[in-house]
C-alpha cells in the first residue's frame, strides 16, 4: 500500500509551569528549558512557526511577551490595558495575535 509522511521540522510540545517554559519532542527526546527566568504564572502560550517565536501571557505582570524559540530576544508585545490574560492564539497565516483577559 501507499503512505504519506509529513515534511518539515520535527513536531514538539511547548509548555509552561510556574517557573519556566519548556520544550520536548513528541518522541521524548530534546527535553529542555527554553526560558529559565522566573516567569511568574503563565497560563497562555502559543508558537509562531513563521518567525519561530514563542508568545506567552503573564497573569501577574499583566502583559504579553514573545521570544525566539531558543529563549533569546525576549520582548514585551502588549503591556497596557490588560486585566488577566488567560488565553492566547497566534494566527500565523494572517499575522494576528488574539488573547482573552
Amino acid at each position: 500500500g501507499q503512505h504519506c509522511s509529513a515534511s518539515g521540522p520535527r513536531p514538539f510540545l511547548l509548555f509552561a509551569n510556574s517557573q519556566d517554559i519548556r520544550r520536548i519532542n513528541f518522541d521524548g527526546t530534546d527535553y529542555h528549558t527554553v526560558l529559565e527566568r522566573q516567569m511568574g504564572r503563565v497560563l497562555a502560550l502559543d508558537y509562531d512557526p513563521v518567525e519561530s517565536k514563542i508568545y506567552f501571557a503573564h497573569t501577574g505582570l499583566k502583559w504579553i511577551e514573545r521570544a525566539n524559540l531558543d529563549g533569546s530576544e525576549r520582548e514585551e508585545v502588549i503591556s497596557n490595558d490588560m486585566d488577566l490574560p488567560e488565553g492566547l492564539a497566534v494566527d500565523w497565516i494572517n499575522r494576528k495575535l488574539y488573547w482573552t483577559d
